[in-house]
């Protein structure tokens, strides 16, 4: 589930830049001291992160014998980004955890580690990244967490203490780095529970989405440390996810060109295939409506090039969930996405499509527990926006107008530029009679998109007759043109 840029991505943006930038420029006007000082201070940085500063290094010698004056280039300018660079890292598939038997008091070690063995199970149907099977991980459970990752190759190692009080179980969990000991997350997790076999499931579950979305941001944020031009497929990957977020024209072009780069460094590589999909649903939903047919092509044909790498990734069978119902095949959108959940029950963005799929064009009841158990599987994610849309639609149809609203406002107020989401919220909130609020909305989507109207939306959400008669009503009333 993905949104704008946060805070943290920016200013690892903004580092990156000046890492690399500012020592191009001052060798080339004499000032080799003042550069040498801040490429030591780029490479203990990158080195802080976990990165090879090697390519670095290259780049100011590069900058260093050359004396012409750089050309200035666009962020997405493509011949910039295709500069050969050295080989990619054998290693292009991500990071690999290492996941510690968690320990415990002596009567509850066997829920313990039955809550590390569904851990294990759920990051391997995850297929996210790659993580230490459960004998070889268990075998190492008396060793130091430097020492059992030294091992295993594992750039991540988490570990956790499980206490149980009756019904209550609460875990404590740590991912670190095992080579500098940093630790670079921790949380608490907890549930109740009368059968203590119901208990590691669902610890497990909301332990994986805490871990994996850590991991992720982590990865993440040192892709942007990198020149473009040395980017292995994992990192590259990573980039795509980061520009396709924005839910822009320029950053869906340039989320495309970082999926086609880790692609073609790593044809075997699924989850770049599967990100192509959703920059064409991003085109058809809202970017480039005109040409819906054609994005809607291209979203079946790099799916289905997602499930011929790997047939048993959830994130390929989503893809094709997702291009489905841009095709209105809705009873095959369901399929598709359910078998998403069963292949990694723990994969929220699925669930997620499931409920907005459900919302417009299925059952509304069905579509409120999937967003719920996206929202509790992923309580921050920066596509909450659509849980909260998701949860409008249903409500409305369910006739719960003011619950509807009060979604509504959310989605308003986390929708960022999405157009249609501010529809959304503007339209709810003047279908409950909150005439000022959906005003303040209305105003939005005229700073957005000057010409819209219930035309378009009406033509990219896949509305029933019910849904449709509240919205028409609601877009005469802020004066929205048919």
């Amino acid at each position: 589930m993905l949104e704008n840029l946060c805070d943290g991505e920016a200013l690892a943006e903004r580092r990156r830049r000046r890492s690399t930038a500012k020592p191009r420029s001052g060798p080339r006007r004499g000032l080799f001291a003042e550069a040498q000082r801040q490429i030591d201070a780029s490479i203990t940085r990158f080195r802080t992160e976990g990165i090879e500063p090697e390519s670095l290094e290259a780049a100011f010698a590069a900058a260093r014998r050359s004396t012409s004056k750089p050309a200035v280039v666009s962020l997405i300018d493509t011949a910039r980004f295709d500069v050969p660079s050295s080989p990619p890292a054998a290693d292009t598939r991500g990071p690999t955890l290492l996941l510690q038997p968690f320990t415990a008091a002596p009567e509850s070690v066997a829920d313990a580690d039955s809550v590390t063995s569904h851990i294990i199970f759920g990051f391997a149907k995850l297929r996210s990244f790659s993580v230490i099977a459960r004998g070889t991980a268990f075998s190492l459970r008396s060793l130091t967490p430097a020492a059992a990752a030294a091992l295993v190759n594992a750039q991540y190692v988490a570990s956790g203490h499980l206490r149980r009080d009756g019904r209550r179980y609460l875990v404590s969990v740590e991912l670190i780095g095992p080579k500098s000991d940093r630790i670079f997350w921790v949380d608490e997790f907890s549930c109740n529970a009368d059968d203590s076999f119901a208990v590691p499931p669902l610890l497990a579950a909301r332990i994986i989405t805490g871990l994996d979305a850590e991991i992720h941001v982590i990865e993440r944020n040192r892709a942007l440390l990198m020149p473009p031009a040395s980017l292995n497929a994992w990192q590259a990957y990573h980039r795509g996810l980061t520009s396709m977020s924005r839910f822009t024209s320029d950053g869906n072009r340039e989320a495309q060109h970082f999926f086609n780069r880790a692609i073609a460094l790593d044809p075997t590589f699924s989850r770049s295939y599967a990100g192509l999909p959703f920059t064409h649903f991003h085109n058809a939903f809202h970017l480039n409506v005109r040409e819906s047919e054609r994005e809607i092509a291209l979203a079946f044909e790099t799916a289905g090039q997602a499930l011929m790498a790997d047939p048993s990734d959830p994130a390929a069978h989503c893809a094709v969930g997702r291009a489905q119902w841009l095709a209105h095949a809705h009873d095959g959108a369901v399929g598709d996405l359910n078998q998403s959940i069963r292949l990694s029950p723990n994969y929220a963005f699925a669930h997620y499509s499931l409920a907005f799929v459900q919302c417009q064009t299925g059952d509304p009841r069905n579509a409120i527990d999937a967003a719920d158990v996206a929202a509790r599987l992923s309580p921050l994610d920066p596509m909450m926006f659509g849980t909260h849309r998701v949860r409008t639609f249903a409500l409305l149809r369910l006739g719960k107008v003011q619950e509807a609203a009060d979604r509504a406002k959310l989605v308003g107020l986390n929708a960022g530029d999405h157009v249609h989401a501010h529809a959304v919220s503007a339209l709810t909130l003047a279908a409950a009679g909150r005439i000022e609020e959906a005003r303040a909305e209305r105003r939005r989507i005229s700073d957005l998109r000057p010409d819209y109207s219930f035309k378009q939306f009406k033509e990219v959400l896949h509305m029933l007759d019910d849904l449709t008669d509240i919205y028409q009503r609601a877009a005469k009333l802020l004066e929205i043109p048919e």
